[in-house]
C-alpha cells in the first residue's frame, strides 16, 4: 500500500512538469523596427566627387583673382526684349550655415528701364549616384519678389538640413523673371563641395 501510495505521487508529479502533448513552446516576437530607423539597403548615395569639379591649379587661379572664397558668386548680364531692361543674375555657392547647406541668389539692375522689383528664385541640388550613374537631385527651392542689390532683404535664401558632415557636391540654380517684360531663360547655376551630406535619399524633382 505505501509503495503502491509512492509511485502515484511520483507519477503526479511528472505529469505536472511535462507540458502537455503537443503544446510548443513559442518564440518571442520580434520587436518592430521604427521606419525611420531601419537600415536603408539603396546602392545609391550622395556623392563628395564630380567630373565637372575644377582643378587644384584652377581652384589656385580663382584663388589669387579673389573669387575662391566660400560665398564666391557668379552672374550673367541679360536683357528684356521689349523695353531693354539690362540686369544681371547673381548667385553664390552653396556653403555650410548653421546646420544647413544654403546658397542665395538676387539680381541687379543695369539700366533704367528695369522694374523696382523681379521674381527670383533659387533652386538647390545634391550630386545622387546609383548603378553607376550620377545626377543632380532636387533637394529644395525658394523663391521671392526682391529689389535689386542683393544683401539681407534683396536676396532669397534656399535652405536644406545636413545629416552628417560628410563632403557632398551641391549645385545652385538662380532664375530672375523681371516683372512685365519678355526675359530670356537664362541662369545661373554654382557647383560646390560643402561638408553637409543630406539625411537620405527620397527626394524626387
Amino acid at each position: 500500500m505505501v509503495k503502491r501510495l509512492i509511485t502515484v505521487m511520483v507519477m503526479a508529479l511528472f505529469i505536472v512538469a511535462v507540458p502537455s502533448a503537443g503544446r510548443v513552446a513559442e518564440a518571442d516576437e520580434p520587436t518592430p523596427v521604427p521606419a525611420d530607423t531601419q537600415q536603408d539597403n539603396s546602392e545609391g548615395y550622395w556623392s563628395a566627387t564630380y567630373e565637372g569639379a575644377r582643378s587644384a591649379q584652377e581652384d589656385r587661379d580663382m584663388g589669387e583673382s579673389g573669387l575662391n572664397i566660400p560665398d564666391a558668386w557668379t552672374y550673367l548680364m541679360s536683357e528684356t526684349s521689349r523695353s531693354g531692361c539690362v540686369y544681371e543674375t547673381k548667385g553664390d555657392n552653396p556653403h555650410y550655415s548653421r546646420g544647413d547647406v544654403s546658397a542665395h541668389g538676387w539680381w541687379l539692375r543695369r539700366s533704367n528701364e528695369c522694374p523696382a522689383r523681379a521674381d527670383v528664385r533659387v533652386f538647390l541640388y545634391g550630386r545622387w549616384c546609383e548603378d553607376g550613374e550620377c545626377e543632380w537631385r532636387y533637394l529644395a527651392s525658394n523663391g521671392g519678389r526682391i529689389r535689386p542689390g542683393g544683401g539681407r532683404g534683396n536676396r532669397v535664401t534656399v535652405r536644406n538640413k545636413c545629416y552628417t558632415n560628410e563632403p557632398t557636391y551641391y549645385r545652385s540654380v538662380v532664375d530672375v523673371d523681371i516683372l512685365g517684360q519678355i526675359d530670356p531663360p537664362d541662369q545661373v547655376e554654382n557647383i560646390n563641395q560643402v561638408r553637409c551630406r543630406p539625411p537620405g535619399p527620397g527626394y524626387e524633382e
